[in-house]
């Protein structure tokens, strides 16, 4: 009986060190199906895309946004655009077909104002639980100015240098070089003296021209569109020939993210 005993109690114990020393369990490793991302759950939202459009000094702001129902329910939610003002619109998507997707135009009443800093304009999306519910949003920034002006032709006895065109085209953050352009007639070429002004940077110089010719000023440094004053106006004139004058203002902002 002592034997057994003993036996019993040597058996016990080398059991219990054997569970003590046993390898910690692991996690079985989650089984993905080949070609498909874990992360693929996340098609399966509301999805967002900002169309770029350009605004224009002195008119209302606007955006436009294209809106698809990636879910498998009907959605419906608000697009909400903010820039000094706030202008909100609901929106309804099917779960799926044409009207699964739609595009939404905002409009403000406040007006782009480029003779102050351009700012950014914001595009949010929510859904039924309000503002807190937000299933898309953008922040849209001044890219690029443009502006453009033809002048008409002087009358076909005159073979003096004429003015045919005034452009302002630059990326905010980017240089800027504002060109007007000359025109004369015949084959020999003419002179002509011209005088650029945008913001600090000025000029004033005799050109050669022949048929068509540029004239542009090179500003230095970059197209501020945050500066306090806005978008400087291009001054320019043709100080000979058929001489004008005139001030380009920017016409047309595009805001994109």
């Amino acid at each position: 009986m002592k034997n057994f005993g003993t036996v019993a109690i040597s058996l016990v114990s080398l059991s219990l060190g054997l569970a003590a020393h046993a390898a910690p369990t692991v996690a079985p490793t989650p089984t993905v199906r080949p070609g498909v991302a874990p992360q693929a759950r996340s098609i399966f939202r509301i999805e967002g895309e900002v169309i770029a459009v350009a605004n224009k000094c002195g008119e209302p702001i606007t955006a436009r946004v294209k809106l698809t129902n990636k879910t498998t329910k009907p959605w419906s939610g608000v697009v909400n655009l903010s820039a000094i003002t706030m202008k909100s619109v609901s929106v309804s998507l099917a779960s799926e077909g044409a009207d699964a997707t739609k595009t939404v135009d905002l409009s403000l009443t406040t007006t782009l104002d480029c003779k102050k800093p351009l700012g950014n304009h914001n595009i949010r999306v929510w859904g039924a639980g309000g503002p807190a519910d937000v299933v898309y949003s953008k922040a849209l920034r001044a890219t690029k100015v443009t502006a453009e002006r033809p002048y008409t032709a002087p009358s076909g006895a005159n073979t003096q240098p004429w003015l045919r065109r005034v452009v302002l085209n630059g990326a905010c953050g980017g240089a800027i070089s504002p060109t007007v352009y000359l025109q004369s007639s015949g084959n020999q070429p003419q002179s002509a003296n011209v005088k650029l002004t945008f913001g600090a940077a000025t000029t004033e110089k005799a050109v050669s021209v022949l048929n068509a010719t540029p004239v542009t000023l090179d500003v230095p440094g970059t197209l501020d569109c945050q500066a306090a004053t806005g978008i400087p106006a291009f001054e320019y004139a043709l100080l000979t020939g058929n001489a004008v004058a005139g001030k380009l203002d920017a016409v047309e902002i595009m805001f994109e993210p």
